[in-house]
């Protein structure tokens, strides 16, 4: 990003030393020393201090494990070094994206940075198909290849300048499928890196599903390798900053609008280069993979941004679908909805209930990726956004067991009475009904 490319040409790489480093004591020591405010005639030293931060933070994920650097935040948050703590995290994230590589430039090799984007996509899934795998690498009618598309596309639309090169994995992989830890992703990083130079690598592959016997929505993320040297000058937005408002476009004014619940009021007004590569990239992904109807488009983004983005765009995408299938504002305003949380194996299920005339009609199961509290929050906003009246949702306090139908299998989920005084209260008991079930799995 802008903040590494600042610093990159100050930072010295220093060999490994021979006895094992204490990396939580020393990543502690270059943060506070680097999080300290600058002083006349100190910048020089904040950056050498900064550089041998990055170094610290990335050799301490190449062995493998987050706890050396999680260990430094905790020191650094009972210390009081926020500002320091949020440096260490800023350059975790970055080892997790990006590494150094060698370009072959017009007067030699040139120094340079590999960087990782995951791309969010939500396909939905014809009745009587498995959900893709990949994207097709053939050509078709002496055109170019729907993934030689993709990876032309970020140069075709100026995501990125003319000056680096792009390679895209053919992988359409799950969140299930992909590290969720910083070494984790660092590691997956350079087997990208092996793969893109021809090396042996060990690159995950997407598990396959079942065929379904109804249509199906499904989250995906399409991986992005951009390659360019550090003294480059027409890298493109995406690798100076990014995008304006760049998580506000996969907010709710991506919403169906029309005949579906009216978010105009929410619509941003986004670059009109990424616009035109969202439209483009879902259309080629809608024509090249079987059965798939149609794809929504995130945008192009880090580890934790792009996976967030994805899940915002699979709940509100599936939300919206169970509160209000006809799309009207009458419909909103005189829902009742309920959420609570299921305890299922060793983890949390949001579910949501909707009822609507004093009849359960429909619930719907939200993805969770983050702390229960947060995910409650956002669904709550959520639902007032589509127009749930506030005092018309109900959050339960007690974490409740798998409950389901004894027949079906599906789950049950929470619902609301509505008395004849307009009053309200939550059940005990909870809603099935024969569109009881979410839409998406």
């Amino acid at each position: 990003m802008s903040k590494k490319r600042q610093t990159a040409n100050k930072r010295k790489r220093r060999t490994t030393s021979k006895t094992q480093p204490d990396w939580t004591h020393q990543i502690f020591l270059a943060a506070r020393l680097a999080g300290k405010p600058p002083r006349q005639n100190d910048s020089g030293r904040l950056a050498e201090s900064e550089s041998r931060l990055v170094d610290l933070v990335a050799g301490a994920l190449d062995t493998g494990t987050d706890k050396h650097v999680l260990r430094a935040l905790e020191d650094l948050e009972e210390a009081h070094l926020d500002d320091a703590a949020a440096m260490v995290a800023f350059w975790a994230d970055d080892a997790a994206s990006t590494l150094p590589v060698m370009m072959q430039g017009e007067d030699g090799v040139d120094a340079g940075e590999m960087e990782l984007f995951l791309v969010p996509v939500l396909l939905m899934v014809d009745a009587g198909h498995a959900i893709p795998l990949q994207v097709p690498d053939m050509r078709r009618d002496d055109q170019r290849s729907p993934l030689d598309l993709c990876a032309t596309s970020f140069r075709r639309y100026g995501l990125i300048g003319q000056e680096p090169s792009v390679a895209v994995l053919p992988w359409l992989y799950a969140y299930a499928d992909l590290p969720v830890t910083w070494a984790g992703q660092r590691g997956l990083l350079r087997q990208v890196m092996a793969a893109i130079s021809g090396q042996p690598s060990r690159l995950p592959r997407p598990e396959q599903t079942d065929v379904g016997t109804q249509h199906a929505t499904a989250l995906r993320f399409v991986l992005f390798a951009v390659s360019s040297s550090l003294g480059d000058t027409d890298t493109g937005p995406l690798l100076n900053g990014g995008f304006a408002d760049m998580d506000d476009l996969n907010d709710l004014g991506d919403a169906p609008t029309g005949d579906g619940v009216e978010m105009d009021d929410a619509a941003p007004e986004g670059d009109p280069h990424l616009l035109a590569w969202q439209e483009d990239f879902g259309q080629t992904l809608t024509e090249c993979l079987p059965g798939v109807l149609s794809v929504r488009t995130g945008t192009p983004a880090w580890w934790d941004d792009a996976i967030h983005a994805g899940f915002d765009m699979r709940n509100l995408f599936g939300l919206i679908t169970a509160v209000a299938p006809d799309g009207g504002r009458e419909t909103t305003l005189s829902t009742y909805a309920a959420m609570g949380f299921y305890r299922v194996a060793d983890t949390l299920e949001l579910r949501i209930g909707i009822t609507r005339d004093g009849r359960f009609t429909g619930g719907f199961v939200w993805a969770c990726h983050q702390d229960p509290e947060d995910e409650v929050d956002e669904a709550f906003a959520a639902l007032e956004h589509m127009g749930v009246p506030t005092e018309q949702i109900h959050v339960a306090t007690d974490i409740l067991g798998d409950e389901r139908c004894p027949d079906c299998g599906k789950p049950y989920f929470p619902s609301v009475r509505v008395e004849e005084d307009d009053s309200h209260k939550q059940l005990d008991t909870h809603g099935h009904g024969g569109s009881g079930h979410s839409r998406l799995h």
